[in-house]
């Protein structure tokens, strides 16, 4: 079962807007070439359909664009294990901001007697996070999990 193709659209209210369809065509179109099962297929048609469904109503289609896509990826990570380039490491940077970055700056600050160390440790938990998610990244391009498109 194939995958359908998003309508062309020739007015768009932004160059951001514009941009953010035209990454969902090329994701639809790189999708065309894995070997999806047929209920991701379906759900993914489906999210395909309402976007082509929206004729006249640019501000109903920015949000829908972005409701669609999300819901695209995040399926397509939870069924098919297919994530886009630097997904992990964009999702690592924000945890181990807060999952190492803060506990390391509370610590700082209580062991140095200084509240105004608290902020050293967002660095530290970025750094991490990010160590993390580039290990990821590599992980699932080496499995052939990895879509060459990055997603904003």
């Amino acid at each position: 079962m194939k995958l359908h193709h998003l309508k062309d659209r020739k007015s768009f209210s932004g160059h951001r807007e514009k941009q953010k369809f035209q990454r969902l065509q090329k994701l639809v179109v790189t999708l065309n070439k894995y070997s999806l099962s047929e209920e991701l297929v379906v759900l993914i048609n489906k999210e395909i359909d309402l976007l082509n469904g929206i004729e006249n109503h640019p501000r109903i289609f920015k949000r829908q664009l972005r409701v669609s896509q999300n819901r695209i990826l995040s399926k397509l990570e939870r069924k098919a294990k297919i994530v886009t380039k630097h997904h992990y490491r964009n999702m690592w940077l924000a945890l181990g901001l807060g999952v190492f970055g803060v506990p390391i700056g509370v610590v700082l600050s209580s062991v140095l007697d200084n509240s105004g160390l608290i902020g050293v440790g967002f660095p530290f938990g970025m750094l991490i996070g990010i160590v993390l998610g580039n290990q990821m990244d590599k992980k699932a391009a080496a499995k052939g999990n990895q879509i060459d498109i990055v997603m904003v």
